[in-house]
């Protein structure tokens, strides 16, 4: 004969398995459609960046100017925008350490929405800005939050661009990497330029780099880097006219005696 009461039990531990389930599946949806939100949050913020930076680039290059109402002729890039309060270098000068921009705050004007609208011509922009016309550098006075990290800048080093003519002095066509060997699994690379046109000084250059799969970086003034082995990194090297050359690298120890860097083609 059926054991009811021991059916029973069956039943509500089905049942209790069952909402465990749900639970689980449950919240493994809500997480998967929050990243999605938030990557669509970031993805926005970029877009909205990149039109800032091609607008500067313009600007930059062309040495653009307005007449305002009182009849002036007035110069974007060191007379646009308004000057920076001291609260705000405060807080650009944090943003800058963090995101290793190696610049200083006094190369910056503030454009708030209504500027980027009424100066630069962009419409429907979000964010009020910190602009370095000669570096051309854009950052977000806010950024924008996604998760516990907070975005200010254009990711991958994207706003270093191709400088002014006047000040761009030569090009850097192909880097040259010495490797020995740092402890364990660690690699020192010096970098430096191989392949030039124009004045450039290679010993006296700088070295930003960070692993592909982080946002900070970190800068090198001897040309020398710390890399983990196999691991990918972004390297940018400026020479002392600020021209500049960036890579994707790895260091490859397969051959034990004789370490190389592989640049990686993406």
């Amino acid at each position: 004969m059926l054991n009811l009461k021991s059916q029973r039990g069956i039943t509500l531990a089905v049942l209790i398995i069952t909402i465990v389930i749900l639970i689980i599946l449950s919240a493994v949806a809500i997480r998967a459609g929050t990243d999605s939100t938030q990557k669509t949050r970031l993805q926005a913020f970029y877009t909205q960046l990149e039109i800032i930076q091609k607008r500067v680039d313009d600007v930059a290059s062309t040495n653009e100017s307005y007449i305002d109402d009182s009849g002036s002729k007035i110069n974007i890039k060191e007379q646009g925008g308004k000057e920076l309060t001291d609260q705000q270098k405060g807080s650009l000068q944090k943003i800058i350490q963090s995101e290793n921009l190696g610049v200083d705050t006094g190369k910056f004007r503030y454009f708030t929405i209504e500027d980027l609208e009424n100066l630069l011509d962009l419409m429907d922009m979000e964010y009020n800005v910190f602009i370095d016309f000669e570096d051309r550098i854009i950052v977000a006075e806010d950024g924008i939050r996604i998760g516990s990290e907070t975005y200010y800048v254009l990711e991958n080093a994207t706003y270093f661009v191709e400088q002014n003519t006047n000040k761009n002095k030569g090009t850097i066509q192909s880097l040259t990497y010495t490797v020995t060997q740092y402890g364990k699994d660690n690699y020192k690379v010096t970098v430096t330029p191989s392949n030039t046109i124009g004045d450039l000084v290679p010993g006296n250059g700088s070295v930003q780099y960070k692993l592909t799969t982080t946002k900070y970086w970190e800068t090198s003034t001897d040309n020398a880097i710390i890399l983990q082995l196999s691991k990918e990194y972004n390297i940018i090297y400026q020479d002392v006219n600020k021209n500049k050359i960036e890579k994707t690298i790895k260091v490859d120890a397969s051959n034990s005696s004789s370490p190389t860097v592989i640049e990686v083609t993406k």
